[in-house]
């Protein structure tokens, strides 16, 4: 916790900011645990077909890893593990975070001594221009947030994983028999076998968790920069040491 106290300074964000930033934090470590878990633990011994009763299958592990196959490459089509998503996500806008406190934070030090020594000799000085350049990165770093929340979002449910990873399956798979013959001349016959993932249930209510994180962390900044933009117009100044 003393860690990310040193990187997430808390005299750079306000109150609400900085709760919700720590909070992000604990969110996608206790999530890539949790994916990590599953993932290393989810193998095609997991995926169960209805296969005992077909007495022309002889190779039962054969045909259970061949639906898995199928399974993996129809609703992970980019073969991207899904802890490898949330290492990528969370990661990624916590090093906005973390650059964005730290590049600040002398900045915010070097205002508050110049507030502070204004108020000892009281004459201010009034310095406007770095309280605007405070302000702009302030809300740079919020919209490269929320601008990277809403691209996680569509890229997981838009691109990667669209339809999450259902329980059931129908897995066919096409092999040498007599009921149908091919352009060539070649006898195929196609079997289908009904399919269970016994991990899938959990696997797609944590990878829903994840987009609900995304969007209310969004929804909130979205609400932050309205506030503070809200703010600075009715205040007609860019910013003010407090804020932060």
């Amino acid at each position: 916790m003393e860690t990310l106290k040193e990187l997430f300074t808390a005299k750079t964000f306000n109150k609400v900011s900085y709760v919700a930033v720590i909070c992000w934090t604990l969110f996608g470590a206790s999530l890539l645990a949790i994916f990590a878990d599953t993932e290393n633990s989810e193998s095609r011994f997991d995926f169960r077909c209805d296969i005992d009763t077909v007495k022309s299958v002889s190779n039962v592990d054969f045909v259970r890893g061949k639906c898995f196959e199928q399974y993996e490459k129809r609703y992970n089509k980019f073969s991207i593990p899904v802890y490898a998503f949330v290492i990528v996500n969370f990661s990624l806008i916590g090093i906005v975070c973390v650059i964005y406190s730290q590049i600040v934070k002398s900045r915010v030090d070097a205002l508050r001594q110049a507030y502070n020594s204004d108020a000892e000799r009281r004459h201010p000085c009034n310095p406007t221009r770095r309280r605007r350049k405070l302000f702009i990165a302030y809300c740079c770093q919020l919209a490269t947030r929320f601008a990277l929340g809403i691209i996680f979002i569509v890229l997981q449910t838009q691109l990667l994983y669209p339809s999450n990873f259902p329980s059931n399956f129908d897995c066919n798979l096409t092999s040498g028999g007599s009921h149908a013959t091919n352009s060539s001349g070649r006898n195929i016959q196609n079997t289908t076998y009904e399919c269970h993932n016994q991990r899938a249930t959990k696997k797609t209510f944590w990878t829903s968790a994840v987009s609900v994180v995304n969007g209310v962390f969004a929804l909130l900044i979205l609400m932050e920069f309205i506030c503070i933009l809200s703010r600075a117009r009715k205040e007609r100044t860019s910013w003010k040491t407090h804020s932060f």
